[in-house]
């Protein structure tokens, strides 16, 4: 199972991993042992409600997470969001609709227009820089597994800049040998 998660998820001993599944998890497991494997320094989360202070402490660059805990990171973003009101409130549901739209491009394979880039650029720097510091700063990417992702919420990391693979495997033998890899999402 260590061996073939590594077909799809790139890893190495520079990486930082912030684990807050329970360790009796199968999928969480793997993780650890991949992590072991190769090298990657991994923290633990102190509790599960202090996962947004030990991001900003241990500044992941990878994160592994059920289906639930992402729809929960979303539901997080979607309500500090909310919060904001005037003209930071319209920038901010620019950059998400930028976002979103070349999303869809590269989702699709498709390569956006240089407009739609250029006004990523400006997206990234004014408003997804400032959510994934709130996230430690340097996630790479996240990992899903254990149960299938809503395309609202994976749609929706893609968009920050924040890709979500999805793993695949059995629970009860072989967790994650296959998924999505951060060139295919």
């Amino acid at each position: 199972n260590v061996v073939a998660t590594q077909g799809w998820i790139s890893l190495d001993p520079s990486d930082r991993l912030l684990s807050f599944l329970p360790l009796s998890h199968v999928f969480e497991r793997v993780v650890l042992f991949r992590c072991l494997y190769d090298g990657v320094s991994i923290y633990f989360a102190e509790t599960m409600t202090s996962v947004a202070r030990d991001l900003r402490r241990v500044k992941p660059t990878v994160m592994t997470g059920v289906p639930r805990a992402w729809e929960k990171f979303y539901g997080a973003i979607q309500e500090g969001l909310g919060k904001i009101e005037g003209p930071r409130r319209r920038l901010a549901d620019w950059a998400i609709g930028v976002g979103h739209e070349s999303a869809r491009f590269a989702l699709t394979g498709g390569t956006p227009p240089l407009m739609l880039t250029l006004k990523r650029a400006i997206a990234d720097r004014l408003v997804f820089a400032k959510i994934r510091e709130r996230l430690g700063g340097r996630i790479r990417f996240l990992v899903s597994g254990s149960a299938p992702l809503s395309p609202k919420v994976g749609e929706f990391f893609f968009a920050l800049n924040l890709p979500i693979l999805e793993g695949y495997g059995l629970t009860a033998s072989s967790p994650g040998p296959s998924g999505n890899p951060t060139g295919a999402p």
